[in-house]
């Protein structure tokens, strides 16, 4: 089965029946103790990766490109654009990523009537919060001396870098997936990287983080939202007529198939609103 379908290709192939996507399905619940384990032992093992990163960083600490990253946003340090980075600095702090990501799984199950979304998400978020966690304990790397806003924790990587291409991340996926129109997925993503690069560039500005402690949190969230990917494997869930050979449809067992020419069955009605699952 292709594993490249979005709602696009649906749409395309079935475009005189008008199949109605009916939301994402996860082929492996985050709740199953073989995916936690999986689970547990990724974040592990990625947090160990950016722990031994961030040793190597601490070691040979200033480098070069973060005292010149440092110097250069010090260059522009007004009331105005350190107000802005204040607020900037908000789009990956946990205060805004969890109810908005609350909001998502909510509206999600407004929507489609499951909590699939909302239990991707929440795996997203809580593994990227865990995984930054132990990072930071385990590195213990300080923070620039230009700090102009109090921090509690060390300084890589940067959470609010993780989290933010994590969450923002899985949004641009979600919607790339589940709608067909072309702008509308171009705006989405195109936000989603402007909010995450926004939110770094600001965490700089601050003086809060070396620029190195920004790129290691985007590689750390962008890594950690694919092993969520690949250990969930969230597809898309299809309500509209079913076609039992096609390769990119997978057939629930209450599906009704639709005999050869788009007739109905013999001695049935023609009931096409039949489920269907198609890789995501």
């Amino acid at each position: 089965m292709r594993a490249d379908i979005d709602a696009r290709t649906v749409g395309r192939r079935h475009r005189g029946d008008r199949p109605r996507l009916a939301g994402i399905e996860l082929m492996r619940s985050p709740l199953s103790a073989p995916t936690m384990l999986q689970g547990v032992l990724a974040g592990l093992a990625l947090a160990w990766a950016a722990t031994l990163g961030g040793w190597q960083l601490t070691a040979a600490s200033p480098l070069a490109v973060d005292v010149a990253g440092l110097q250069a946003a010090e260059v522009g340090h007004t009331p105005w654009t350190l107000g802005l980075a204040r607020v900037l600095s908000y789009l990956g702090h946990a205060l805004v990523v969890t109810p908005v990501t609350a909001a998502l799984a909510l509206a999600a199950r407004w929507r489609w009537g499951d909590w699939s979304v909302g239990l991707l998400l929440a795996t997203v978020l809580a593994g990227s919060t865990a995984v930054t966690g132990v990072a930071k304990v385990m590195t213990a790397r300080p923070r620039p001396d230009a700090a102009v806003i109090d921090t509690l924790s060390s300084a890589f990587p940067s959470g609010h870098a993780v989290r933010a291409v994590a969450v923002y991340g899985l949004v641009a996926w979600l919607v790339h997936r589940l709608t067909v129109r072309r702008g509308l997925r171009r705006l989405i993503v195109a936000t989603a990287v402007a909010l995450v690069l926004l939110g770094g560039l600001a965490r700089v500005a601050l003086g809060v983080h070396w620029p190195t402690d920004v790129l290691a949190g985007f590689a750390v969230g962008a890594t950690w939202l694919s092993c969520c990917l690949l250990l969930l494997r969230p597809r898309l869930r299809v309500a509209g007529p079913v076609y039992p050979s096609s390769p990119d449809v997978t057939v629930t067992p209450d599906a009704t198939p639709v005999a050869s020419g788009g007739q109905a069955p013999a001695g049935g009605h023609d009931d096409r609103r039949e489920r269907a699952v198609v890789a995501g």
